[in-house]
C-alpha cells in the first residue's frame, strides 16, 4: 500500500482523467494534500495541486520557527497571506561556511521571485505563525513563451480584439536569462484593464518568467470579465477577497468559490467569472508554463460559440 506522497505529482487528479473531464476542479479544504514538511525544521504544506504543470500550495511556519535549507527545479513564486516572511538565499559562489547570504524581507500581500536552482530557507522572526501561498513550476515541461519578432509584427496587424502575445509575458521583471531573487509589490506591477466594454476589470501582472506567471484580477460588484478567456498552461485560482461564481461556457458549469478557497482551470479549458455580490472579488491567479502560446493557439484567441446558459424554461 502506498502513502500519500505517491500522490504528488498527480493532485487532484491525473493529467489524462483531467483531460477526459474537459472541466475545472474545485478544491475545498477536506481535498487538500496535507504535509508535515522538513527533517530538521517542520513546517506544515497543504498542496491544492501538484501536476506535471505546477505544484501549489500554502506553507505554514509556526512562530519563531524556520524551514528546511530548500532548492528546486523550477522557478518558484510566493505570495504572503499572513505576516512577514523572510527569506535566505544562499550563494552558490560564497564558502559552505559563510555566515552572510542575501535575505529579504516579504510583507503581507506582497509576492516573491526566486529563479530555479537557488538554494533558499524561510524565516518566521515573530509571535504569530506565517502563511503565503507558494507555487513551484515543473521545469521539465516549461517552453519557452518569448515572443519572436514574427510574432510581434503579425500582432500590428490583427483586429481589435484579437489576441497577441504580451510583450511582457515570459520576461517579467527579468529576461530568462536575467532571473534573480526579486519582491515585488503592487506599484511594481503591470497594471492591465482585460475585457471588452462594459465587461472591463483590473488586473496587475507581478511576475511572468518562462516557467510561471503570477497576477491577480479583481471583479467589482454586478461585474464579471468578458469575453471568456483561455490558457495553455493549467492555472490556479485563489480567492483573496469576496465570493467568485466562475462558469464553463462550453458546458454550463457554474462554481462558488470563497474566500480563501482554491479552484484548478486544466489548459485549453474556456472559463468566465462573475461577481455578484456586494463586495469587490479579488483572485490571485499562478499559471504554468505559459499564459497563451502561437504555436499551440495562432494569434486570434476568441471565443465564438454561444455560451451555455440557463433560460428559465423547465420540463414538466
Amino acid at each position: 500500500m502506498g502513502n500519500e506522497l505517491d500522490l504528488l505529482g498527480q493532485w487532484p487528479f491525473p493529467r489524462e482523467e483531467l483531460e477526459k473531464m474537459k472541466e475545472g476542479v474545485y478544491i475545498p479544504r477536506e481535498k487538500i494534500l496535507r504535509f508535515i514538511h522538513g527533517k530538521k525544521n517542520n513546517t506544515r504544506i497543504d498542496f491544492y495541486v501538484s501536476n506535471d504543470l505546477f505544484h501549489v500550495g500554502k506553507m505554514v511556519i509556526p512562530a519563531k520557527g524556520s524551514s528546511d535549507i530548500e532548492v528546486h527545479n523550477g522557478d518558484e513564486v510566493i505570495y504572503v497571506l499572513k505576516g512577514t516572511l523572510n527569506t535566505r538565499i544562499y550563494n552558490n559562489r560564497a564558502s559552505k561556511t559563510s555566515v552572510i547570504n542575501e535575505g529579504y524581507l516579504i510583507y503581507e500581500d506582497e509576492k516573491f521571485l526566486i529563479p530555479r536552482g537557488l538554494k533558499h530557507r524561510y524565516f518566521n522572526f515573530d509571535d504569530e505563525p506565517i502563511e503565503f501561498l507558494l507555487a513551484v513550476a515543473s521545469w521539465k515541461n516549461s517552453n519557452s513563451i518569448i515572443q519572436s519578432r514574427e510574432d510581434e509584427n503579425r500582432a500590428k496587424d490583427e483586429p481589435e480584439f484579437g489576441l497577441s502575445i504580451p510583450s511582457w509575458q515570459g520576461k517579467y521583471p527579468f529576461s530568462p536569462e536575467e532571473k534573480k531573487p526579486a519582491v515585488l509589490r503592487k506599484q511594481d506591477a503591470i497594471s492591465m484593464i482585460y475585457g471588452r466594454e462594459p465587461d472591463e476589470i483590473r488586473c496587475y501582472i507581478y511576475i511572468s518568467t518562462d516557467e510561471i506567471t503570477l497576477s491577480d484580477y479583481w471583479i467589482c460588484p454586478g461585474a464579471k470579465f468578458s469575453p471568456p478567456d483561455i490558457h495553455t498552461g493549467d492555472e490556479f485560482y485563489y480567492v483573496r477577497k469576496g465570493t467568485l461564481i466562475l462558469t464553463n461556457p462550453d458546458t454550463g458549469r457554474t462554481y462558488e468559490i470563497k474566500k480563501d478557497e482554491a479552484f484548478l482551470i486544466p489548459k485549453n479549458i474556456w472559463h468566465q467569472g462573475f461577481n455578484f455580490g456586494n463586495e469587490n472579488v479579488q483572485v490571485l491567479t499562478i499559471i504554468a508554463p505559459s499564459l497563451w502560446s502561437t504555436e499551440e493557439r495562432g494569434t486570434e484567441i476568441a471565443y465564438t460559440k454561444k455560451p451555455v446558459r440557463f433560460t428559465g424554461r423547465l420540463q414538466a
